[in-house]
């Protein structure tokens, strides 16, 4: 860096006025920063010399004939050194979730300052606006559309991930940077749920009168510099996603999806092949694993009351329709005949009642089991001891069943692993596998009613699994009752959608049974 040999004497008056902080001035190097930004995109870089010091790298040269943007840095950077921490550990954070800590750290300042010194908000807002808006659903557009929505309250912003953060951010104590990165690492999460990419190498600040927030971390020489996109973020221990496959099983996975029509209340139409559902095929577990551990605390007692539902749902009522003298039902023709003789001078007959039999029919049932990030912790811990006592009460009816945890991550990627097939009675391995069961994503039910629906109504795929075909179709599904998805911001939508679904199994013939986990 080659030193600033003139610059104006009004920025330290400007920045010892603000706060009291001693400010110098440098160049940054034409090959350290200009390779591959122009002059005017470039950032400048904050550098902490001593509590009250600091020394401000600017990029170039005609940038300092931008006095509005000089101020907006410079009242910025001391809003930095005025209110925020000292460098911190990168830890566990990804690139995506550095960025997001930046943006974030960057309005927490700016709130602060903002809060002894309104004018700041108005020095500010010009470079969240007009020309230097961003506009998109990217990454970088989002994180820019924050900004501005962070930075000024009345600007409503109608992006749902948009206000989510907004509320998050309100609620925290501002003065307390630590409460940020818990508040990262469900946001980051969340993006990569929206699956939206991000090259941590060309990335920028999008306000120009920003620095580069390198400031915000400690220096690491062991730790390397990764432009891996961030697809799904493991770090918020309630909505932990799925382990990762290999790059040859994702590519097979895939290319085999199932396509499903959505349907749209608003239009009131079906949106054709809009749900993509992967299935993903049961996985090996040693019987000499443990068991899951809190399975008898509750079993007992789950299992008695789904002994109960499974006997309610496999009866049926079955009409006798010889005429009896004594019944549950008058007959309608009987009744009539009667009357009939009764006018023609005729002794009515005495045999005018049919007598309803009750008959258990055998089921072909498919467990679904609600996997997303909203069923954590104690309900998941529930739902999983619901499913293993609602398949042993099945099987002690004559029942057959299988399980399916199931999932989404937006209309693309909405995923159901087979937890049980139909053949498997070894309770152990079941309850193996629900003990390495994880939650995380979404909850699109119309789609995952669809999809059962249809494997239910394929006959060959029943046969595959050496099912009788007489016994009934059933599917119980296991769930909070929620549903939501990341790619939908309308509350109604996906609960029509729903209720659609369901609609379609009664007219497939499919018996259907909800049990809300709470």
């Amino acid at each position: 860096m080659r030193a600033l040999p003139e610059f104006p004497a009004a920025w330290h008056t400007y920045a010892n006025g603000l706060w009291g902080h001693r400010l110098s001035f440098s160049f940054i190097g034409a090959s350290q920063d200009a390779g591959f930004l122009a002059p005017n995109s470039q950032r400048v870089i904050l550098e902490r010399i001593v509590f009250n010091q600091a020394c401000l790298h600017w990029p170039s040269e005609p940038i300092l004939r931008d006095q509005s943007l000089n101020w907006a840095r410079l009242a910025h950077a001391c809003a930095h050194l005025a209110f925020g921490s000292l460098a911190e550990s990168r830890g566990s954070f990804k690139p995506i979730q550095l960025a997001l800590y930046g943006v974030l750290e960057d309005a927490r300042v700016e709130a602060l300052a903002c809060e002894l010194l309104p004018g700041l908000r108005s020095l500010w807002r010009p470079f969240h606006e007009g020309a230097y808006a961003m506009e998109g659903m990217n990454f970088e557009a989002l994180l820019a559309r924050l900004s501005r929505s962070l930075l000024d309250p009345e600007h409503q912003d109608p992006h749902a991930w948009i206000r989510k953060v907004k509320q998050m951010f309100w609620a925290l104590d501002l003065r307390d940077s630590a409460s940020l990165r818990g508040m990262v690492s469900i946001l980051g999460n969340d993006i990569g749920q929206m699956r939206l990419p991000f090259n941590d190498v060309t990335y920028r600040v999008q306000a120009p009168y920003r620095d580069d927030n390198s400031h915000l971390w400690a220096h690491d020489e062991a730790l390397a510099n990764s432009s891996v996109d961030l697809q799904r973020s493991t770090d918020p221990p309630q909505e932990t996603s799925p382990t990762s496959s290999s790059t040859e099983e994702k590519s097979a996975r895939e290319t085999q999806p199932k396509m499903h029509p959505e349907w749209d209340y608003r239009i009131g139409q079906y949106r054709k092949n809009w749900c993509a559902v992967y299935e993903e095929p049961i996985k090996t577990v040693a019987t000499t694993s443990l068991a899951y551990c809190e399975l008898h605390d509750m079993y007992p007692s789950l299992l008695k009351q789904w002994q109960q539902r499974v006997l309610a749902i496999s009866q049926t009522h079955q009409v006798n329709h010889r005429l009896e003298e004594w019944g549950d039902r008058l007959s309608d023709s009987a009744m009539v005949d009667a009357s009939i003789d009764r006018r023609a001078g005729r002794a009515p007959s005495h045999f005018l009642y049919k007598k309803i039999q009750k008959k258990r029919r055998k089921l072909n049932c498919l467990v679904l089991l609600d996997l997303s990030a909203s069923n954590h912790g104690p309900l998941l811990s529930r739902s999983l001891i619901a499913t293993r006592a609602c398949v042993e009460a099945l099987k002690q009816a004559g029942h057959s069943s299988a399980v399916w945890g199931f999932r989404s991550w937006g209309r693309q990627d909405v995923e159901v692993t087979w937890i049980k097939n139909w053949t498997e009675e070894n309770s152990m391995i079941l309850m193996n596998r629900l003990a390495k069961t994880q939650s995380g994503g979404s909850t699109r039910l119309g789609a995952i009613t669809r999809h059962a629906g249809l494997y239910l109504s394929t006959y060959r795929r029943l046969q595959n699994a050496k099912l009788d075909l007489a016994n009934a179709p059933c599917i119980i599904l296991l769930s909070d009752g929620q549903a939501f998805d990341i790619d939908v911001y309308d509350s109604r939508y996906l609960k029509r959608d729903f209720v659609q679904a369901q609609s379609e199994l009664r007219h497939q013939g499919i018996l259907w049974f909800q049990h809300i986990i709470t």
